[in-house]
């Protein structure tokens, strides 16, 4: 096989490669994509660009290395403290000068900090937008050369950037005032929606170069689970995946709740929670645990989701539905990063199957006509939710026709393979148990029964604390205590009688 170019010897006359060279001195680095090469090329020539990169493609030489040979210092701005902290670890016994700035940097090392920035000393700063826009920090800075100020999982900006996250949309809009030589945003995942949000945000509506790369990740098999009880279906997810397991909740109590669930169910101490409130020696801890960790499973909202560079996973879980396909993608992404099969699972809680089959007039299986419609706000939630209950197209295909990307073949989903799973059943006789025994049992009674009744039907062992969390999720979407009409409609289609009268099912205990 051919070698680069770069790399062959052709006697006194070798082929110079300065930023070869500097790649290899600086990071270790034996080879430069073509497209790293452009990034960083545009770069050097002070260009403003959006960069769009696969996860786990290299994004982050793109500004390390020029930032060791560019004069001035290069502003790197992430969302999570979780990826200063990844980054600054993985600088801190390298070539190139970096540290970290956020809320804990105690402010009386901030003084030194910034005079080591201004003298050269430090080449890269790593922070956050809540730092850059305080007055202090933004005075300290406009006294260094900022040669290049760098947007990192630049996606989040558009979607954080409301009441979720101001800071965000502040920094954005000042961002000028820092009078950087150019601006760079970073991202594995971006719709035409989000960069025409980023343009107009970071860039002042004037559009940036833009460098794209096939997002597309084959190694990983995509697929979505119908769950009627997340409980009962991570168990079963659990004794059979491949690890280390990442499972994504969208919440902290979530997180810690699915954490302690699995331990007490399984009786597996491999199994811990992250996230932002936790106390920063035990986001370290934990951090490097399941760093080191070859079986470990670990519950974590978004807070772990990006630029955390493990690359052995295997299995990622989303327990509840990702607030967009590029948070999805983003978060799928952590999987199979050292080039091994992984696999992606979202699962579909039972509120959004039976709403969904409401709205469709009581069909049972979904089809892109019926699923939610595209239309404005696509890029969001919506969008994620026609992922999900489309079961007839190719998932990777759909994944990317989102972003833009070219159609690729498909190299594993379970649409494709066959292997599409179907919660009919289930859901179809947890209903019945709820129309025949309608105003019968306590809910405690109700969920030894309905266990009885799915372990028997399905085959498998239901434990009543699994069966309850059915009767909790019935009951907080208002399906138990629906007028008459409602179940009608839902259930015309598959013949089931309904009694007249006693529609409410739980009881006080």
């Amino acid at each position: 096989m051919m070698e680069p170019e770069a790399t062959r010897s052709s006697g006194r006359n070798d082929v110079s490669d300065p930023l070869l060279d500097a790649a290899r001195r600086l990071l270790g680095v034996d080879y430069l994509f073509p497209y790293q090469r452009l990034v960083v090329c545009n770069v050097l020539e002070k260009r403003n660009q959006i960069v769009i990169l696969p996860t786990g493609g290299g994004k982050s030489l793109c500004f390390l290395l020029p930032a060791a040979l560019l004069h001035g210092l290069t502003v790197v701005v992430y969302p999570l403290r979780s990826l200063i902290a990844d980054q600054a670890r993985r600088l801190s016994a390298g070539t190139i000068p970096a540290e970290p700035l956020t809320g804990e940097t105690p402010r009386n090392e901030r003084g030194e900090l910034f005079d080591r920035c201004r003298r050269g000393a430090t080449k890269i700063l790593l922070t956050n937008p809540e730092m850059l826009i305080q007055p202090a920090v933004r005075k300290a800075l406009a006294r260094c050369e900022i040669s290049h100020l760098v947007v990192d999982e630049a996606h989040v900006l558009p979607e954080w950037g409301g009441s979720f996250r101001p800071a965000y949309v502040e920094f954005a809009r000042g961002a000028s005032a820092l009078e950087p030589t150019m601006t760079s945003a970073f991202t594995a995942t971006a719709s035409e929606t989000v960069i025409a949000r980023l343009v107009d945000l970071l860039f002042g509506g004037v559009p940036p170069h833009r460098v794209a790369g096939v997002p597309d990740r084959p190694n990983i098999r995509y697929s979505a689970v119908p769950t009627l009880s997340r409980r009962h279906t991570l168990n079963g997810l659990i004794a059979t995946a491949s690890r280390p397991v990442l499972l994504f909740c969208s919440s902290r109590v979530g997180a810690e709740l699915t954490a302690r669930t699995i331990r007490v169910d399984t009786g597996d101490e491999r199994v811990r929670f992250y996230h932002a409130g936790l106390e920063p020696a035990e986001r370290a801890s934990v951090e490097s645990w399941f760093f080191e960790s070859s079986d470990g499973i670990l519950a974590t909202t978004c807070a772990y989701g990006m630029g955390v560079d493990k690359s052995d996973i295997r299995t990622i879980v989303h327990v509840d539905v990702p607030l967009s396909v590029e948070a999805y993608l983003q978060e799928t992404g952590r999987a199979g990063r050292d080039g091994a099969t992984a696999q992606a699972i979202a699962l579909i809680p039972p509120s959004i199957q039976i709403v969904h089959r409401l709205r469709s007039g009581g069909s049972v299986d979904s089809s892109p006509e019926r699923a939610p419609p595209r239309g404005a706000g696509s890029f969001g939630r919506r969008a994620m939710l026609r992922y999900l209950l489309d079961s007839n197209d190719c998932r990777r295909r759909a994944l990317l026709a989102h972003l833009g990307a070219p159609e690729v073949d498909c190299t594993g989903c379970d649409v494709c393979d066959g292997t599409v799973a179907r919660a009919v059943d289930p859901i179809r006789r947890a209903l019945r148990f709820f129309a025949v025994n309608s105003g019968r049992y306590g809910s405690r009674e109700a969920a030894r029964r309905l266990a009885h009744r799915l372990s028997v039907s399905d085959g498998e062992y239901w434990s009543a604390a699994e069966t309850a969390e059915i009767i909790d999720c019935f009951s907080s979407t208002g399906l138990v205590g629906l007028p008459k009409r409602a179940f009608t409609r839902l259930w015309r289609g598959n013949r089931l009688l309904l009694r007249s009268r006693g529609w409410r099912f739980i009881m006080s205990e």
